[in-house]
């Protein structure tokens, strides 16, 4: 500790810099619900050590966040299992520190956990019951669509009000199924999803599988954006940089 910070700095950089932070699954674990937190040797030599190497380490790398991650702490709070309000494992993803300092994230788009439910089953309406199988199907499949626009939508929100030094948001759509599994949610955002990106430096959708797919979510951002984008406003970006067929 008798160097200078700055060259402290430089010294923990090539360490802590490591690219992309992944959250791995603890298998031993139904559902996969335990998450280990991603972590540095150097971040355990000392409280004066990790203080100054954390800093680089959260802003430089970039956050791989796993499903359901606004249900985790530091995002929620410890009280929040304390109630009994959520079935996960309050292991928190990073220090509340990440919460001002992260400025890369990613995000997968996945309707994995959502439950497959339209509201006609939940307040017993007799319309449901009178309807044909394909017309079933049709309310289901719209209520599905919605639900995994809805929690888009709420995941994005969640980062850009927790998340001050957030500039970069790439979004994942290689999962990009609806939840019934009969086809891809490609437009499965709205004008106020559009609204929120806007704000960042960098958008990146990664997983569109190819042409057809890029086509047909530029079409949708464009519509989208064109509800509530001032053409004089030379801050908010017109696209995001698009990269089909990676994941």
């Amino acid at each position: 500790m008798d160097l200078p910070v700055e060259l402290r700095i430089q010294i923990y950089e090539p360490i802590v810099v490591v690219g992309n932070i992944f959250f791995r699954a603890e298998y031993s674990s139904s559902e996969y619900k335990a998450y280990h937190r991603p972590s540095l040797s150097i971040l355990r030599v000392s409280k004066a050590v990790h203080h100054e190497a954390e800093e680089t380490y959260l802003t430089e790398n970039l956050f791989v966040l796993p499903s359901r991650f606004h249900d985790r702490m530091p995002y929620t709070s410890e009280e929040y299992f304390k109630r009994g309000e959520c079935d996960l494992i309050p292991s928190p993803l990073f220090s509340q520190r990440g919460l001002q300092m992260i400025k890369h994230v990613y995000v997968d788009t996945s309707a994995e956990y959502l439950p497959v439910r339209p509201s006609h089953w939940i307040d017993d309406d007799p319309e449901f019951d009178r309807m044909t199988q394909r017309q079933r199907f049709e309310e289901v499949h719209a209520s599905a669509s919605e639900q995994l626009r809805v929690e888009v939508y709420n995941s994005v929100n969640v980062l850009s009000h927790n998340m001050s030094a957030l500039t970069t948001i790439q979004l994942g759509f290689a999962q990009v199924h609806c939840p019934m599994g009969c086809c891809r949610n490609i437009d499965c955002y709205d004008s106020e999803l559009v609204q929120l990106l806007s704000v960042m430096k960098s958008v990146r959708i990664l997983g569109l599988r190819n042409q057809e797919e890029q086509d047909k979510f530029m079409k949708s951002w464009s519509e989208m954006s064109d509800q509530w984008h001032d053409p004089d406003d030379d801050s908010v970006p017109e696209w995001p940089n698009i990269t089909p067929g990676t994941v």
